[in-house]
């Protein structure tokens, strides 16, 4: 376990985490700041999760205070350096400021495990103030407004590792 601002612990996910990210990720509000809406089947998202704790370009850390799980960071990168970002906190610890702290952590825990330089990318829903403020506070740039193929408005958060 590693040690993260605010007395907030970081760790890998691991298969003990299931049921608290498929929660986390069917929540209203969760879903609803998302790109994907609908709620995800529990064994659609068992199969899911295990090919993601298998999968060497993806990595999601586990924010937990006071032994308990407050949200996740999932980073999708590539070999050319792209690192694609998501957060999501769970309800219970929202707006209490953790998710700063979860978002810069992850990403410097990931630049020191892959020892090497990324380009962090966030694509944020207008509406979603919430990620916008940590984004921004976590020293991401917009780069872009942009509408998708589908006509989707959504934010595009940049951030260059050191």
């Amino acid at each position: 376990m590693l040690t993260a601002d605010n007395g907030m612990y970081l760790r890998p996910a691991c298969a003990d985490d299931e049921h608290f990210l498929l929660s986390l990720r069917n929540d209203p509000i969760t879903r609803r700041m998302s790109f994907s809406k609908e709620c995800i089947d529990p064994a659609e998202h068992r199969v899911w999760f295990h090919r993601v704790l298998q999968d060497t370009d993806r990595i999601i850390f586990i924010g937990e205070r006071n032994g308990e799980r407050i949200g996740m960071v999932r980073i999708d990168y590539n070999k050319i350096g792209i690192a694609k970002v998501n957060i999501a906190m769970a309800p219970e610890w929202r707006g209490q400021g953790l998710g700063i702290a979860l978002l810069t952590s992850s990403l410097d825990k990931f630049a020191q495990f892959k020892n090497a330089s990324f380009t962090f990318v966030a694509e944020v829903l207008p509406e979603n103030n919430a990620s916008t403020r940590t984004f921004s506070s976590a020293g991401f740039s917009l780069e872009k407004d942009t509408i998708d193929s589908g006509s989707v408005e959504k934010l595009i958060y940049v951030k260059q590792s050191c």
